[in-house]
C-alpha cells in the first residue's frame, strides 16, 4: 500500500505517507466491499452489528443442544429397555418418536415456563405444553452444563432479576426467548386439556397458550389501571393503549406488554411456517433472519385477514364459556368482581386491535 501511495509522494501528497499527526476517523463497521460481511445473509446496510453473526452465540448452544438429544435418542434406541416397568418404557417410547425440536422447545421453556418456576406453573405449562423432558434433560446437563444455564438467562422477566437478557431481532426488537418458546410448545401440542386440572375433557384453544391468553389476562393490567389512576372513565381507553406500547407505565409489572405480543405473534409464526422435523435452531435462525419484516401482516393473515381476526379478539375478550374464558375470568376474579363489563371488553378489544393495526401499518411503510 505505502509503495502504491509513494508515486503521489510530492509536496501535494506527502501528507499520505508522511502525516504521522493523530487523526480522527469514523470507525469500520463493515467490509465496503461486501454486502454482506459477516456472512449472516442479512445486508450490511439492514445489520445491526454487521461484523458480528446474528444470533452466532444463541444457535452454537441449541445446535450443540440438539446434537445431545439426537445422542440420547440413539443411544435409548439401541439400548434394551424392556426390563423396564411400563411406565418408563413409555417414557423412553416418547423420547425416541417425539422430535427434536419439541424436545428442545419444552426443556427450554421449562427454565421459566414450568417446574422449574414453580408448583403452580409446572402444572399450567405441563397442560400446556406436554412434558419437559427430565431425562433428556438430565443427560444434556451431564455432558455439558453450561448450556440451560445460558438458556436460563433469556428470560424476559427483568423485574425479577436483572441480570436477565433478551436477544434483538434484525429490527432491533427484544425478544423474550422462554416466553416465545413457552407458546410455541402449546401451539404445537395437541393434546391441550384440562383433564389434569379439573377431570373435564375439553380441549384448550391454542391461541389462548399465547396472544389470546395474555389478552384476556390483560383484564388484570386494565382494572389495575383504572383504579390507580385519575384518568377519567373516557380517556381509559387512550391511556391503557399507551401502557401497553411502553409510552407510560405503573409499578405494577404488566400481564400484556408489546414484548409480550412479539413473543406470541412470533410463536404463532414459526408455528404456521415450520414443520416440527425442523431443528429448532433452523427454525429461529430462518424465522429472525427473513420473516420479522411483515410479522404482524403474517399473523393477521393466517387467521383469514384483519376483519376475521378482528372478531376473533372480539370473541374473546367477552362471554362465560368455562374454557374459552377461563383465563379472563381467572384474573377478573384475582381483581375485583369475577364478571367482565362490557366497557372493559370493548377496550381490550379495541386497544389490542389498535395496535395490531398500527404495526400492521409500519410494516406496509
Amino acid at each position: 500500500m505505502v509503495e502504491h501511495l509513494s508515486r503521489f509522494n510530492s509536496a501535494d501528497y506527502n501528507f499520505l505517507t508522511r502525516d504521522n499527526a493523530p487523526r480522527l476517523y469514523l470507525p469500520i463497521i463493515s467490509d465496503p466491499t461486501m454486502m454482506d460481511s459477516d456472512g449472516d445473509d442479512i445486508p450490511d446496510n439492514e445489520d445491526l452489528e454487521p461484523l458480528k453473526i446474528f444470533l452466532h452465540e444463541l444457535l452454537q448452544k441449541l445446535e450443540l443442544m440438539e446434537k445431545y438429544i439426537d445422542d440420547y435418542k440413539k443411544y435409548l434406541i439401541n439400548s434394551d429397555y424392556n426390563n423396564y416397568d411400563n411406565a418408563m418404557q413409555d417414557i423412553i417410547t416418547e423420547i425416541i418418536n417425539t422430535e427434536t425440536s419439541i424436545i428442545s422447545i419444552n426443556i427450554i421453556r421449562n427454565l421459566y415456563y414450568g417446574w422449574e418456576g414453580n408448583t403452580a406453573n409446572g402444572v399450567k405449562w405441563t397442560v400446556t405444553d406436554g412434558t419437559d423432558f427430565p431425562l433428556v434433560k438430565n443427560y444434556i446437563c451431564e455432558k455439558d452444563s453450561s448450556i440451560l444455564e445460558y438458556f436460563r438467562m433469556y428470560n424476559g422477566r427483568k423485574y425479577k432479576s436483572p441480570e436477565l437478557k433478551l436477544f434483538k431481532d434484525k429490527t432491533d426488537q427484544e425478544i423474550d426467548l422462554l416466553h416465545m418458546l413457552a407458546t410455541l410448545g402449546g401451539q404445537g401440542h395437541d393434546e391441550i386439556s384440562l383433564f389434569l386440572l379439573f377431570g373435564k375433557k375439553d380441549t384448550i384453544e391454542p391461541p389462548l397458550s399465547g396472544w389470546a391468553g395474555d389478552l384476556q389476562s390483560a383484564i388484570q393490567d386494565l382494572r389495575i389501571f383504572a383504579n390507580s389512576t385519575e384518568y377519567e372513565p373516557r380517556l381509559i381507553e387512550d391511556s391503557f393503549y399507551k401502557l401497553i406500547v411502553g409510552e407510560i407505565s405503573i409499578n405494577t409489572p404488566l400481564k400484556l406488554t408489546l414484548q409480550d405480543l412479539l413473543a406470541d405473534i412470533d410463536a404463532q409464526n414459526i408455528h404456521n411456517t415450520y414443520s416440527q422435523k425442523e431443528t429448532l435452531s433452523y427454525m429461529i435462525k430462518n424465522y429472525y433472519t427473513y420473516h420479522t419484516d411483515t410479522r404482524f401482516t403474517d399473523f393477521v393473515d393466517s387467521f383469514g385477514g384483519i376483519n376475521e381476526f378482528s372478531d376473533l379478539v372480539y370473541s374473546y375478550t367477552r362471554g362465560n364459556d368455562p374454557v374459552k374464558h377461563l383465563i379472563l375470568h381467572f384474573f377478573a376474579l384475582r381483581n375485583g368482581d369475577i364478571f367482565v363489563t362490557t366497557d372493559e371488553s370493548n377496550i381490550l378489544w379495541k386497544v389490542f386491535m389498535r395496535v395490531i393495526k398500527e404495526k400492521i401499518n409500519e410494516e406496509s411503510n
